[in-house]
């Protein structure tokens, strides 16, 4: 990540990456590396990590990581627009009740039972290793050490 100032880093972002790299059981293997201008280095400060946060009933389904316009656009024609709808249509949707209106709707469907997935394994994580994500060594360095 190349940063010019302190700024807070999310931690679903960091859980995501580090879930496509298959390291969110080797946490004590994770480090963060920022790369500022040289003249920056000295007063570069450790970035704050923010926690996710659980999505709550009546949030949109855009909250969920990866869910963007076009599958909130199809699911809506299925009226799901907040998460609570999202889980209970998901489950209806695992059980062959929800009848498609378009065939290449059940892409979309598996499209979105894959990002709550995802989101529920990240949160997980989260969860439970809060203290060690927030803790995940950080280094510095500058873009001339970089390509030296």
């Amino acid at each position: 990540m190349t940063t010019s100032k302190t700024q807070p880093v999310n931690a679903d972002g960091i859980i995501f990456v580090l879930s496509k790299l298959g390291y969110l059981d080797k946490l004590d293997q994770v480090a963060l590396v920022f790369v500022t201008p040289r003249d920056l280095v000295q007063q570069f400060r450790r970035q704050n990590i923010i926690p996710l946060d659980p999505l709550t009933a009546q949030q949109n389904i855009r909250q969920t990581r990866g869910i963007g316009r076009q599958t909130a656009s199809v699911l809506r024609r299925y009226e799901v627009d907040t998460i609570d709808q999202l889980k209970t249509n998901l489950e209806l949707y695992l059980n062959g009740q929800i009848e498609m209106k378009n065939p290449k709707h059940q892409r979309t469907w598996n499209y979105g039972m894959t990002c709550w997935k995802k989101h529920g394994q990240a949160l997980h994580h989260v969860l439970h290793n809060n203290s060690v994500i927030k803790n995940i060594s950080q280094f510095v360095c500058s873009v001339g050490d970089v390509y030296s």
